[in-house]
């Protein structure tokens, strides 16, 4: 069995074809179980995380409505998720990269759409476009980079206490505060800002860092970076469908935690 490539889309980390039927998807997500379930393997770190990434991936897959929605995203002309690269080679480095990939991924399809100029103010029956991206920002900043150690410090650093569990809303493509102060302009600005800092979190984690538990919650930042990548590809693959005209609104992520839903 290939190690997983640190350029995997989730098809690729289970070693099947994006066709797979689910008999196939189980078959492989045993025969990689075997192979690097942390309990074969001295429950060292580089299990761990590897083997957090494969679960993840058959979990998705595995699941028929979760499964639509991952392609719906992947396999968007528009989507820079992978597809099927060469494999990188087994070590701490290369599960280090498998796992923190999943945030780069996620944050270039992002961009990619921001760049596309669709309209944020167009609505869906629920909320305008700008507001979905928002809220994927907004996860991967408070469940990602702030449990990761890089949080926004403009609040901290003017003494400023945001209300809690608050969200940044659009208003003519422009961010309009609200009872949480922004430093940003609009989408753009707040993007970049994201981006900057999951780069400085890409460039510095560690797989130890990774399997860090979020103090006060049940998961480990890993868990975090998993769940961003999988609400994200819900919400990315849902405007998607919206701007084709293939559907009119999107249904909502049902998280893995209940505590990603505070």
């Amino acid at each position: 069995m290939k190690p997983i490539s640190a350029g995997s889309n989730l098809y690729d980390i289970l070693g099947v074809r994006a066709s797979a039927t689910s008999e196939e998807l189980k078959c492989a997500y045993r025969k990689l179980a075997l192979i690097h379930h942390p309990d074969r393997n001295a429950n060292s770190a580089d299990s761990t995380v590897r083997f957090t990434v494969i679960l993840n991936a058959y979990r998705v897959l595995s699941d028929t409505q979760t499964r639509q929605e991952y392609d719906a995203m992947a396999r968007s002309p528009e989507s820079r998720m992978p597809t099927f690269r060469s494999y990188s080679p087994v070590g701490q480095t290369a599960t280090r990269t498998e796992a923190l990939h999943h945030l780069n991924f996620i944050l270039w399809d992002i961009e990619d759409f921001i760049r596309a100029k669709h309209n944020p103010d167009q609505s869906t029956t629920d909320k305008p476009i700008g507001d979905y991206l928002l809220m994927m920002l907004s996860f991967i900043d408070r469940w990602v980079l702030e449990k990761a150690g890089f949080p926004d410090y403009f609040h901290q650093a003017r003494k400023i206490t945001p209300a809690a569990g608050n969200v940044p809303t659009l208003h003519a493509g422009t961010i309009r505060p609200g009872s949480v102060h922004r430093p940003y302009a609009n989408l753009e600005d707040y993007f970049y800002a994201i981006r900057m800092r999951s780069d400085k979190l890409i460039s510095a984690a560690k797989l130890v860092d990774l399997l860090a538990q979020v103090p006060g919650k049940s998961v480990r930042l890993i868990d975090c970076i998993l769940e961003a990548h999988n609400y994200c590809a819900h919400y990315l693959g849902g405007l998607r469908g919206i701007v084709s005209g293939r559907i009119d609104d999107i249904t909502p992520f049902h998280h893995s935690n209940e505590c990603y839903d505070e």
